[in-house]
C-alpha cells in the first residue's frame, strides 16, 4: 500500500511538471509569434495593391520588407512605429512581408531583411537601408534625403 502511494505521488508530480512545461512553451510560442503583429500595429502591413495606392499620394516615405522569423525585423518594428508616429503626416511608413510577397522583394532587389526602400514624393526609389538602424540613424537618413526637417 505504501508503495502504491509513493508511485501515485511521484506520477502526480511528473504530470504536474509536464503540464507546466507545456503551458510555458505555449505561452512562449504565443508571445513570440505575436511580436510582429503587436509591435507593427500602427505601421500598416500592406499588399502590393495597397502600396500602389500609397505611392501615388505624392509623399516620400519608407517601405520596409520584413519576415516574421527575422529578429532584426522585430527590433526594427518599434523604430518604424516611432517614425510613423512622429512623421506620419509628412511621410508614409509601411511594411510588407517579403515571404508573403516574394515577387515584390525581387522587384526591389532586396538583399536581406529588414530592408527599408526609400521613395521620393514622385514614387521613385532614392535609396535603401539594409539591416537594423536605430531611430536617430533613420531620422538622419530621412533628413539627408530632405524628407523631413
Amino acid at each position: 500500500m505504501v508503495n502504491t502511494n509513493i508511485r501515485t505521488g511521484r506520477t502526480l508530480k511528473i504530470a504536474a511538471v509536464v503540464v507546466l512545461v507545456v503551458v510555458a512553451a505555449g505561452l512562449f510560442w504565443y508571445f513570440r509569434s505575436s511580436d510582429r503583429e503587436q509591435s507593427a500595429a500602427k505601421v500598416p502591413d500592406i499588399s502590393p495593391a495597397d502600396f500602389e495606392k500609397i505611392i501615388n499620394q505624392g509623399k516620400p516615405g519608407i517601405l520596409e520588407f520584413y519576415t516574421t522569423s527575422c529578429p532584426y525585423c522585430r527590433l526594427m518594428a518599434p523604430v518604424l512605429e516611432r517614425l510613423y508616429a512622429d512623421y506620419g503626416g509628412r511621410i508614409f511608413v509601411v511594411a510588407m512581408n517579403a515571404e508573403r510577397y516574394p515577387s515584390e522583394a525581387a522587384k526591389y532587389e532586396i538583399p536581406g531583411v529588414p530592408t527599408m526602400i526609400l521613395f521620393d514624393a514622385q514614387g521613385k526609389v532614392t535609396g535603401n537601408v539594409v539591416g537594423y538602424r536605430d531611430y536617430s540613424a533613420m531620422v538622419g537618413v530621412l533628413k539627408q534625403l530632405g524628407f523631413i526637417d
